[in-house]
């Protein structure tokens, strides 16, 4: 067996093998059998009929075509090997046309590679990190989420709907030929209810006595069978409001919701945390940047397949996430005015950083010899296993039990020590401090009783808050 093969850039190979026509004479002779062996001729048991016997049945291009099915691939298998290729995926073969197992069989094949980057040059790497600071407005905003994980709902009059009330409605549905109305009023929380996505942004600004109708596409997974999936019309008159009143923030009240006595200790486990949290993600955003610098200086040869196959996960991940929200696709892109073929590119160019930014990691570990041992992976699980309730620990310890979680596991392990290694080995800097600005006084708060978005940070050994909707 004769093999050349050559790059052709954009993480491709192409090989053309050719094959003895020895060797396809004895495969040949193997299909023979084969085929006999499978079918019924008269006079014969299975795979004893004579070889011209089966030829005049079947042809002998038919038993060449069975001959080449099992020659061509081995002949790849082997062809790969020997070239040190690394595909990643099927190769594109063509197969030139034999005519006789007296004439040697021709074949090429483009062959997808294992993604490759040559690395560029990390000396001359020049980052700033942000300088960490609390400013009193931050803590302050801490404080009063603390403040609105304990407050208790009053009725109020003369208010608008605002996230974090409790309003009490006449509710009705109407989908197609179904239609759904409570006989009685239906209370729901804005921000934190059973209702489809979208419902919180349209009922509020409303007050007691409006009635407002809308439109809505409901989830797949909607708790009611019989609107799943369904584009429905909802109408709403509001009856009632009840707003989260927030309690003093005073000794007694720090002393309620954490391990310590005063307002003054209160704020500096609350100083320390915020403080933790932004130097937490300072380091994040600047091994975001050493890494995406590398990225910029570093020559890929990446396939097309690998793109495409990891495309398709970004964009089956965004189409989950949507149908989750009960959004449809084509709404969603309308209402960013966006088309599907912009949503394909988009998907795209995410697939083909994501891919560099791998790539360029398991390089950089490989330059710098980086090894996550078995004690590595050990480590991070019992580390992961704390974080959770005794309870739940035997659990999760045993979720990470087979050989996937732990290579999953060794593979986040050495991109972290990849990214510090990089860390350690550029010219950081840390950013002059800004001139100090005399600071506006918060407004005060607007009660609502869900954590925000960034999440309540609550100080070490705080007890755990009972929502006031729990004890209405």
């Amino acid at each position: 067996m004769r093999i050349s093969s050559k790059r052709l850039g954009n993480g491709l190979a192409e090989m053309t093998v050719e094959i003895e026509p020895a060797e396809l004479q004895s495969e040949y002779a193997r299909a023979v059998k084969r085929i006999s062996g499978k079918a019924r001729i008269p006079g014969f048991r299975p795979g004893k009929a004579p070889r011209s016997i089966v030829e005049s049945m079947f042809g002998k291009q038919a038993i060449i075509g069975e001959a080449l099915e099992h020659l061509v691939p081995n002949s790849y298998d082997r062809a790969i090997r020997e070239e040190s290729l690394e595909p990643i995926d099927r190769p594109e073969v063509d197969l030139a046309e034999v005519e006789g197992i007296e004439e040697p069989v021709v074949f090429t094949a483009t062959v997808p590679l294992r993604p490759t980057v040559e690395l560029g040059d990390i000396e001359t790497i020049s980052l700033t990190k942000d300088r960490v600071t609390v400013e009193d407005g931050e803590m302050e905003g801490v404080l009063n989420d603390i403040r609105r994980s304990r407050a208790e709902l009053k009725p109020v009059e003369d208010h608008r709907l605002q996230e974090g009330d409790m309003g009490e409605a006449r509710l009705s549905i109407i989908a197609g030929e179904i239609e759904k109305a409570d006989e009685k009023p239906v209370s729901f929380m804005v921000g934190q209810n059973w209702l489809p996505r979208g419902f919180d942004s349209n009922v509020m600004g409303m007050e007691i006595g409006d009635v407002r109708v809308f439109d809505l596409d409901v989830p797949d997974d909607y708790y009611d069978e019989d609107l799943r999936g369904k584009y429905a019309t909802f109408t709403v008159e509001l009856l009632s409001v009840r707003a989260p009143e927030l309690p003093e923030l005073t000794d007694e009240f720090a002393e309620s919701v954490s391990e310590f006595k005063t307002v003054e200790e209160l704020r500096e486990d609350v100083r320390k945390r915020v403080l933790e949290r932004k130097e937490g993600a300072a380091d994040i955003e600047l091994r975001r940047a050493a890494l995406e610098t590398l990225v910029a200086r570093s020559r890929f040869e990446i396939p097309d397949v690998l793109i495409e196959r990891h495309a398709e996960e970004v964009l089956k991940g965004r189409e989950s996430y949507l149908t989750s929200q009960g959004v449809a696709i084509d709404t969603y892109l309308g209402s960013v005015g966006k088309t599907r073929e912009q949503w394909q590119e988009e998907a795209d160019t995410e697939a083909r950083e994501d891919v560099k930014r791998t790539v360029t990691l398991v390089e950089y570990a490989n330059d710098q010899d980086i090894e996550v041992t078995e004690p590595d992976v050990m480590a991070e699980i019992d580390s992961i296993v704390a974080a959770y309730p005794e309870g739940e620990r035997d659990r999760i310890r045993e979720a990470y039990r087979s050989d996937d979680m732990k290579n999953r596991l060794a593979g986040r392990l050495r991109d972290r020590k990849a990214l510090d290694a990089l860390i350690e080995a550029i010219e950081v800097t840390e950013a002059e401090p800004e001139p100090e600005t005399e600071a506006e006084p918060e407004p005060e708060p607007r009660p609502q009783l869900e954590r925000t978005e960034s999440g309540i940070i609550l100080p070490s050994g705080s007890k755990a808050p009972t929502s006031a909707a729990d004890s209405d």
